[in-house]
């Protein structure tokens, strides 16, 4: 069982702060507006996009 919390609920209480910085350029890469296409503002594909980008580092 994983143990979420933290100020993105997304990301275990005890991950470094190399990836919380990452997560807040993640937020700043797909931001919450209605110009970027295939609906990124979707949370769900937000993270669908992260996992790949965090994946990939």
């Amino acid at each position: 069982m994983l143990i979420l919390g933290g100020s993105d609920p997304l990301i275990p209480v005890g991950v470094d702060a190399d990836v919380r910085r990452l997560g807040a350029w993640r937020t700043a890469v797909v931001p919450d507006s209605a110009h970027v296409p295939f609906a990124s503002h979707t949370p769900a594909f937000r993270e669908l996009l992260y996992g790949f980008l965090h994946g990939l580092g």
